[in-house]
C-alpha cells in the first residue's frame, strides 16, 4: 500500500469531517517527518520531485510538504524578552532634562529626527520623552517652529545667593 493511499485512508475513516480539517499537505508533511531519520535534519527532507512521486501529488502539493517538513525541523524560537529596567523613553527623558538643566541647549532642543540618530531609539521614543518633558513643563513645544526650553524660574525651596 502506498503512503498516499495510508494517509488517504485513515482521513477517509476519520469520520465524518471536522470543523478544523487540515489540507491533505499538512497530513502529507506530518506522514513524511515521521518517516524521516531521526535525528531530523534539513538535508534529509527529499525533495519536491521525490516527494510527488512517492505520495503521487502534483508538483506544487509536493512543494507544499516539503515546505511544511521543513518547518515542523525548524527549532522553537524564544520569545524576545524585554531587558529589566526602566523603558528606553524615560532613559532618554532623564537624560534630555539632565541636559536642560546643565544648560546644553540654551533655547532649543535638537529635532527629534537628530536625537533619533543620537539617542539609537526610534522617533516613538523621543516624541514620548519629550511629550513627558512637556507635561513636567521643562520644554514647550511651538507648533512646526521646535521644541524650546521653558523659562524654568528656581524653585522657593532652594537657596539663592
Amino acid at each position: 500500500m502506498c503512503a498516499k493511499s495510508r494517509v488517504s485512508q485513515q482521513l477517509s475513516t476519520a469520520g465524518p469531517p471536522r470543523e478544523e480539517a487540515r489540507p491533505l499537505y499538512q497530513e502529507l508533511a506530518d506522514d513524511l517527518a515521521t518517516r524521516l531519520v531521526r535525528p531530523l535534519q534539513a538535508d534529509t527532507v527529499p525533495s519536491p520531485l521525490r516527494i510527488a512521486r512517492l505520495y503521487r501529488v502534483p508538483l506544487s502539493t509536493a512543494q507544499f510538504v516539503r515546505r511544511a517538513t521543513l518547518t515542523r525541523l525548524r527549532p522553537p524560537v524564544a520569545a524576545p524578552v524585554a531587558p529589566p529596567g526602566p523603558p528606553a523613553w524615560w532613559l532618554v527623558a532623564e537624560d534630555l532634562r539632565l541636559r536642560v538643566r546643565a544648560g546644553d541647549f540654551p533655547d532649543r532642543v535638537p529635532a527629534r529626527p537628530r536625537l533619533t540618530a543620537e539617542y539609537r531609539v526610534g522617533i516613538d521614543t523621543v516624541s514620548k520623552a519629550i511629550q513627558q518633558l512637556v507635561e513636567d513643563q521643562l520644554l514647550e513645544v511651538r507648533g512646526t517652529r521646535g521644541t524650546y526650553v521653558r523659562d524654568v524660574h528656581p524653585s522657593s525651596d532652594q537657596e539663592q545667593p
